[in-house]
């Protein structure tokens, strides 16, 4: 059987720069710019070394010219399309494919245009998972991007880039789980990782035990609040332990009582979360709205009787 070639033909300059074939041992593939979590699953990418054989690269790798002089024999730096290019090279290795591959030739004017090009490759050919947004974060901000910038690459908020920032903190075993399929019974969601960001170890460790006996020991309930309520009452214990010579009812009050300041900052946290979801439900939209209500009446705004008229008119 002959090799084939990944795709080949003559070179075609577009709006933006020159498609080509190169041959791939031209590319420098550092693994440390590529924006996604973890290492690429070696069976995913067999399944899609054996898919471009088959038919061939449907779109072409993203790369940049180095400067010259050029060293090592790299003549270009690959920007976007990680997977494939590795799925090219196994593919190369095996006798299956020939060394050429066709290339988009990009002349990028700033770090943030690579990086948009990149985020903006991997968002659209598979669903991100928290880590994965976290890792590209992590790496746009080692190389100098700031919040903002990184926002308008992800089309989110600033607050959004900061929550999810914070997950790159977490335990690595905490961040694998994170970063497991949805379907998975080991998966953290979204909503409980940034619950543990907040936490100690401890207090993830409380969490993820009791969340486990109930999801994977097959019991029945939301897990979720129970494990969180049982974080928040540990915390609190932490928070008020001693700090003063109140009697025991009085401590157990102290515990449970809320300042209307910390109620807002939770209430604006949460908005801020649900804004920042890719896809924002009817459900979700009405918790805005009333968690907008509760603020108003917490800041005074907003006085009893009108408050519950206008939350009855939201529900």
């Amino acid at each position: 059987m002959s090799k084939k070639v990944a795709d080949a033909g003559e070179n075609t300059v577009t709006a933006t720069g020159i498609v080509q074939t190169v041959p791939i041992e031209s590319i420098l593939i550092d693994h440390k710019r590529n924006l996604r979590f973890g290492t690429p699953n070696a069976k995913s990418i067999a399944e899609l070394k054996d898919n471009i054989v088959r038919e061939g690269l449907h779109e072409p790798l993203i790369v940049s010219e180095l400067p010259l002089p050029v060293e090592n024999g790299f003549v270009y730096r690959l920007e976007a399309g990680y997977r494939r290019a590795e799925a090219i090279r196994l593919g190369v290795e095996s006798g299956e494919l020939e060394s050429h591959v066709l290339v988009h030739v990009e002349a990028f004017t700033s770090e943030a245009q690579a990086r948009n090009v990149n985020y903006t490759e991997n968002d659209k050919r598979q669903e991100l998972s928290p880590m994965d947004r976290a890792q590209a974060i992590a790496q746009m901000r080692e190389e100098g991007l700031k919040d903002a910038e990184i926002a308008a690459i992800m089309g989110k908020s600033n607050g959004y880039i900061s929550m999810v920032g914070k997950l790159m903190a977490l335990l690595p075993a905490i961040q694998a789980r994170i970063h497991l399929p949805k379907e998975d019974p080991k998966n953290l969601p979204w909503t409980l990782a940034r619950e543990l960001a907040g936490m100690t170890e401890a207090q993830q460790d409380k969490v993820l035990a009791e969340r486990d006996a109930a999801t994977l020991g097959g019991r029945k309930g939301n897990s979720k609040a129970r494990t969180l309520a049982a974080a928040a009452a540990e915390k609190g214990e932490t928070d008020d332990a001693g700090g003063g010579g109140e009697g025991a009812e009085g401590g157990k009050k102290k515990k449970q009582a809320i300042s209307a300041k910390k109620a807002i900052g939770i209430l604006n946290d949460r908005v801020a979360e649900i804004k920042a979801e890719e896809k924002v439900t009817a459900k979700q939209e009405k918790a805005v709205e009333v968690y907008t209500l509760i603020k108003r009446m917490l800041t005074a705004s907003l006085g009893a009787q009108a408050f519950l008229r206008k939350l009855e008119e939201v529900l």
